[in-house]
């Protein structure tokens, strides 16, 4: 096969997959060189983010608008529903001695502003080895037959969990799962997935931690990582390097985590995974080239990834993917939001819309609506997949 050029490139396979056993740090290698696939390239570019005229429906985003409370920045969203989103960040100041971790909430996004409460995580909340002021690291919310259960973390190594997000400060349980930053957050059913600092991937219920296993070997402590979860008990992780790790029984007391090494893929940022059978991931937020990646088959160690290159004009960095099923993945960047409705079967095929910042974090509560925050700001906004022909 003749190199690829610049518009035809792929994560080439997986390299030297195995399994990370509790702590051992070892790898059995098993054998596994995935097949490259080539990316048909549409005529509008490498990746098609052009709107033509035949598109059946587009985005349609809202008028900015800023939370209230002044958070320095939202650290995460999570909208389980067309009727809830939850949102984090911090506000005030160490050296004041008035800074505040703060959760919001809304039951109409669309709204605005004025929809939105908010309340400060106080210090007589935390345990005793949380000090004031611990910025928010992430917040997931699991849709269940009956209600909704959220989960908060922080940098340091608290985890709030509530049933009722929308009664205020008291709502929050707080517990400490194993006395190290928490760095990213994903929960399903009444389970929660999270990383730490350490590079050891936790799985806890509100009872209890089920596991606390390394699958990363990163003795130094990482600044950056995610992770995500569904309902298979599927988790899957990546640690700003190529590799990915993921587990299919992740509510086992001593669940087995594979691992990937993605060629092509050095410095993988974020990860969404809807269902057992896919992954999307991306690259860009620190390596200067934006990628997109996608998984038909995380699960098992032979799935075949494939990726492409954003388009130079869309700027070098991506920050957040969000899926909301295997029908609507959406990622976020410099300006823009890009869409897709087909993302295992058409990965060039991704539609974009301009917004009027930078995209951190990004939910869909449904297959038509996306909610965006903006990185290292206050404002939110709100998009709407809506037809072109009325």
């Amino acid at each position: 096969m003749s190199p690829p050029n610049s518009l035809q490139r792929t994560f080439t396979g997986i390299r030297g997959t195995g399994v990370t056993d509790a702590r051992s740090g070892r790898a059995r290698a098993t054998t596994g060189l995935l097949r490259a696939i080539a990316l048909l390239v549409a005529a509008c570019g490498l990746l098609t983010v052009c709107t033509t005229a035949a598109s059946a429906a587009t985005w349609k985003w809202s008028k900015t608008y800023a939370l209230p409370g002044s958070p320095h920045g939202i650290e995460g969203i999570s909208c389980p529903s067309a009727s809830l989103c939850v949102a984090v960040g911090n506000s005030g100041s160490l050296a004041r001695h008035n800074a505040s971790d703060n959760v919001y909430w809304t039951t109409n996004p669309a709204r605005g502003r004025s929809a939105w409460h908010v309340a400060a995580l106080e210090p007589e909340l935390q345990p005793a080895i949380g000090p004031a002021g611990e910025v928010l690291s992430g917040v997931s919310c699991a849709q269940l037959a009956r209600g909704v259960d959220c989960a908060l973390s922080d940098g340091f190594a608290n985890l709030w969990r509530t049933s009722h997000p929308t009664g205020g400060k008291r709502a929050w349980r707080v517990s400490v799962p194993n006395d190290t930053g928490l760095l990213a957050l994903s929960c399903w059913s009444a389970w929660c997935g999270a990383l730490d600092a350490y590079g050891d991937a936790l799985v806890t219920n509100a009872a209890r931690v089920q596991s606390d296993l390394t699958v990363f070997n990163v003795p130094d402590g990482i600044d950056q990582a995610a992770v995500a979860c569904n309902a298979a008990a599927f988790c899957a992780a990546v640690d700003l390097t190529s590799t990915v790790t993921w587990t299919e029984h992740a509510t086992k007391r001593r669940a087995v985590w594979h691992f990937a090494n993605l060629r092509g893929g050095s410095d993988l940022d974020t990860i969404a995974c809807p269902t057992i059978k896919l992954c999307v991931v991306t690259e860009g937020q620190n390596s200067g080239t934006a990628w997109i990646g996608v998984s038909r088959n995380p699960g098992e160690g032979v799935g075949t990834w494939a990726s492409v290159e954003l388009p130079a004009s869309l700027g070098p960095s991506v920050y957040t993917v969000a899926c909301q099923s295997a029908s609507l993945c959406a990622v976020g960047g410099q300006n823009f939001v890009l869409t897709s409705t087909d993302p295992a079967a058409k990965l060039s095929a991704w539609q974009r819309s301009n917004v009027p910042f930078e995209v951190e974090n990004l939910s869909c509560p449904t297959a038509t609506e996306c909610v965006a925050t903006e990185g290292g700001g206050d404002e939110v906004i709100v998009g709407r997949l809506v037809s072109s022909h009325r």
